[in-house]
């Protein structure tokens, strides 16, 4: 089966239920080397903000920091490349350990 050189989640990740869980399959599904991006191109802060403030479905849908999800990656083998949260984007990139 073949696998992926780099995976992107660009502005969906709040959406996902399980976010732990959906790193470990991206891992699953990249070659060695392999990139996993997570991406937004709003900060934290005011994505969050946005889905509080609009109610069901969405007021739950949260982006965790950065932090929390590299800490997710790590712990799915990967190498932090980057990691931004500020307050102009959301960047958490990370290199599939070979």
């Amino acid at each position: 089966q073949g696998k992926f050189d780099i995976i992107i989640f660009y502005s969906v990740f709040p959406h996902i239920q399980h976010k732990q869980k959906c790193i470990k399959k991206a891992a699953s599904l990249l070659a060695a080397g392999g990139k996993l991006a997570i991406c937004h191109s709003e900060s934290r802060e005011k994505i969050n903000s946005v889905h509080q403030m609009t109610g069901f479905p969405v007021s739950h849908d949260l982006l965790p920091s950065a932090k929390e999800v590299a800490n997710f990656m790590k712990q799915a083998g990967f190498e932090i490349l980057h990691c931004i949260d500020n307050d102009d984007l959301y960047v958490v990139i990370g290199s599939l350990s070979n």
